[in-house]
This record gives C-alpha cells, structure tokens and sequence, in this order.
C-alpha cells in the first residue's frame, strides 16, 4: 500500500517519508492528530495498523488489529472502510468472507448463489484503533449468483444519513441508512441501486457539505493497467456516465514506483482534525 495526499482531490503526490506496506485494500482516516491506515496483510490474512502522529511527525510501528465478536472469538474480515461515529470511536465495516479459500467478492466454487454479509464492528477505546468488537445483526446482506460478485464496503456520511458503497465488479451500488449501525438499504433514486455499471468498482466516497457534492473514486482497466478514477456529482439520485469521470491517477503519475505500478483501490480521507 502507498499513501498519497491532495489539496483539491485531483492532483496527488506521495508522501514521501511513508514506508510502503504489504497490504490488500487499504484504508486511511484521520481522528484528531492522529492518522490510522489500515490493510490486510494477504500474506498472513491478518488485519495491520499503521499509525502517524502529527504532533511528533512520525510514524509508528505497524500492528496487528483484533476483531472479536461479543464473546470473544476472533473474527475474519477483508476490505475494511472506518469512519469516527458520534462518539469519537471509529467504526470499522467490512465484508465477512463465508470461505476463505478463494476470492471473497463471490460465491464458493460449486455454488450457485450465496449471501454477501457486510457487517460493522466499534473501536474499543483505549486500543487506539488496534481492537475492535463486532456490532450486534448486519449492515447489509446481498444475494449474489455464481456469476456475480459484491464486496470492498466504503462507508461515508451523506447530507441525509449514512452511504455505503458496494463493489458490484467493475461497478457501484449504493445503499443508505439513517444512523450509521442500522440496517443499510437499497437507494430507491437509482435503478437497483447502481450509481455507475461497468464505469469502475471498489469505489471510495466522500460528501462535501461546502459545496454539496459528492466525491467518487473507482478503479478500472485501461489498457494492461489499473488506474483511478473521479467523479464530481450533485447526487446519488443520478446514474454516472463514463464521461463524468476522469483518470486522476496512472501508472506514469508516480514514477518512482517503476512503469509496471498500476493504481488500484482506493481509500480516502479528509485530512483535518
């Protein structure tokens, strides 16, 4: 994983004294003055934290994140999304793979359909964002044929309740709620839901209340490569086209990871206390 920062959400750079990780879908967030970036190590199918303290510009030394459930067994999770809930803890959602043996994002082999279960789990507080227990029933639950896939959750606060992005493949379903531990729902203003098909999956969200607009990232193929995409919306009651988005970060735009980089998954965050 690598880390990235922009003043306009176009226009990236890396951050330069960032020691890259092994890591699968990443995901960064800022409470107060601390940075928490987080990915699962697919070497070892394990969770791990990486935190930077602004205070002392440093970073930490990265660590293993517990999930448990109410009774204390540990639990599996890939593509983890945080957000701060009401109470300054953070929230963390994810999908829970019902085989670990094969792709998540779909059904096991032999199977024609199965059920996507995506769930939240709250930070417990004196860990600084290294335990997590698992939050009581599912965010969401999506039915899925052998032919299909759903994963890769991003959570973010619209201007009327809680978004989550799904990754439906190379495209984006959306779901609501209006508190962020409810149950998530289809968004009626789409057809099924999708606010962009084919156009790029493993999207990341963000509203920005300034200026009432939505922020959507997503990963696609061009060419032999993955790169990343944006789009700059006024809703999610409108279904995206290809031409609202566009290529914000190639292979060439960070040229000291070599011409074989590819950009993919992102995870964003505003950085601000």
């Amino acid at each position: 994983t690598y880390l990235a920062q922009s003043d306009d959400g176009i226009s990236w750079s890396l951050i330069s004294d960032y020691t890259a990780e092994a890591g699968s879908v990443p995901d960064v967030i800022r409470r107060d003055n601390t940075l928490y970036l987080y990915a699962v190590d697919p070497s070892l199918n394990q969770l791990r934290l990486q935190r930077y303290d602004f205070n002392s510009d440093a970073w930490e030394d990265a660590v293993d994140v517990d999930i448990v459930d109410a009774d204390g067994n540990a639990v599996t999770l890939v593509d983890p999304s945080l957000i701060v809930d009401d109470d300054g803890l953070l929230a963390l959602f994810y999908l829970a793979p019902a085989d670990t043996s094969g792709d998540p994002a779909s059904c096991a082999d032999g199977e024609v359909s199965c059920t996507q279960v995506f769930r939240s789990a709250t930070e417990v507080a004196e860990s600084d964002g290294a335990t997590f227990v698992v939050d009581d029933g599912n965010r969401l639950e999506l039915e899925i044929d052998a032919d299909s896939s759903a994963s890769d959750p991003d959570i973010f606060e619209g201007p009327e309740g809680f978004v989550l992005y799904i990754s439906r493949g190379p495209s984006v379903q959306v779901f609501t709620a209006p508190a962020l531990r409810e149950s998530y729902t289809v968004d009626p203003d789409l057809a099924l839901g999708f606010l962009a098909t084919d156009f790029g999956g493993v999207p990341a969200g963000y509203y920005d209340a300034d200026t009432a607009d939505f922020w959507s990232y997503v990963h696609t193929n061009d060419g032999e490569r993955q790169v990343i995409r944006q789009a700059i919306h006024g809703d999610l009651a409108t279904e995206l086209i290809d031409t609202d988005f566009e290529t914000i970060l190639t292979d060439a735009s960070f040229k000291t990871l070599g011409d074989t980089a590819s950009m993919a998954s992102p995870g964003f965050a505003v950085n601000q206390p």
